[in-house]
């Protein structure tokens, strides 16, 4: 069994999962404007995770906004799809194994921001009688973070 953290690629984030004793890294990429997370800036990201001794194993979320069309069976969904398969071509290029996706039209709703519960420890609330009277709100997240 691995044991992994999400986290991107700054100091701090690579700092915490050392100083947890964490060996595996999962993360996200940014959704590029070609529609192709190419390969050369998943090797720039690895090689940040490598260079403090984590190996990324796990993209976490392709970027939704690179298939939309394919969400929705719009036209354009074909191109979106090619460029998707290259994305994941170029991720097992770069030896990352697991590729994850969000196949949500909606996103994730929410009624409230964040909130603190045991231990400091954040969760996010979403409450549907707040919902039903703010729907916009519940769902472009008005009240997030």
């Amino acid at each position: 069994m691995r044991i992994a953290l999400s986290t991107g690629p700054s100091d701090a984030g690579v700092r915490f999962l050392r100083q947890l004793g964490l060996r595996n890294v999962v993360s996200g990429m940014p959704a590029p404007d070609g529609g192709v997370v190419d390969y050369e800036s998943i090797m720039r990201r690895r090689d940040v995770f490598e260079a403090a001794g984590l190996q990324w194993e796990v993209v976490e979320n392709l970027p939704a906004n690179l298939y939309p069309r394919c969400m929705a069976g719009l036209p354009g969904r074909d191109e979106e799809l090619e460029r998707v398969c290259r994305t994941i071509e170029n991720f097992a290029r770069a030896g990352i194994r697991v590729v994850q996706y969000t196949w949500m039209l909606l996103g994730t709703m929410r009624t409230q921001a964040n909130r603190q519960g045991r231990g400091g420890a954040r969760y996010p609330r979403f409450d549907m009688a707040e919902a039903q009277r703010a729907p916009r709100d519940a769902l472009y997240g008005k009240n997030r973070e």
